[in-house]
C-alpha cells in the first residue's frame, strides 16, 4: 500500500512487521507493533493505517500515522483472510477465500452484511482473493469463478 509521504508499506508475514520502502524501493524503516502478527495486507485512509493480520485469529488493527494503536477487532472465521479494503464511509471489507465470501464490518468490528454464494455462475464467488472499491463505490472482487463470459 502507498502511505504517507508516498512510501510503500509491505507486510512481512513471517517477520511480524511492515517494511517501509521509498519510491525507488530502497528500505526506509520497519513498522513493528505487538499487535502486528502475521500481517497480510495494509491499507490507508487520510488519518489511519489498517493492518490485516491472519494467523490463528483474524484481526484488523488501526494505527495513527505515529504508530499508536487506535482500535483493534478480531473476527471469527475458519479460513485465512488475505485481502481487505476500506469503503468511503470507513467500513472494512474483507475477502474470505476459503469461505467463498466477502464480509463487510463497521469500524467497531460488527458484521454489517456478507456476500456469500459459492459457485461458478455469474454473481457467485469461488475463492475470492483480491478486492477493491472503485471511485464510484463499486465493489470489485477477483474470484476463481471460471466464468469468463
Amino acid at each position: 500500500a502507498i502511505g504517507p509521504g508516498e512510501y510503500l508499506y509491505v507486510p512481512e508475514n513471517e517477520n511480524n512487521r511492515i517494511s517501509v520502502l521509498d519510491t525507488d524501493l530502497n528500505f526506509n524503516r520497519h513498522f513493528e507493533h505487538e499487535k502486528v502478527i502475521s500481517p497480510v495486507d495494509v491499507k490507508f485512509n487520510e488519518e489511519e493505517m489498517f493492518v490485516l493480520s491472519s494467523k490463528s485469529i483474524r484481526v484488523v488493527n488501526s494505527f495513527n500515522i505515529d504508530g499508536d494503536l487506535i482500535k483493534s477487532f478480531a473476527f471469527n472465521v475458519k479460513f485465512v483472510a488475505y485481502f481487505f479494503t476500506i469503503d468511503c464511509i470507513g467500513n472494512i471489507v474483507v475477502s474470505l477465500c476459503g469461505e467463498h465470501s466477502v464480509v463487510v464490518f463497521n469500524r467497531d468490528g460488527r458484521v454489517l452484511y456478507s456476500i456469500a454464494k459459492d459457485g461458478h455462475e455469474k454473481g457467485c464467488l469461488h475463492f475470492p482473493y483480491g478486492i477493491c472499491i472503485t471511485r464510484n463505490g463499486n465493489l470489485i472482487v477477483a474470484s476463481d469463478n471460471r466464468n469468463y463470459g
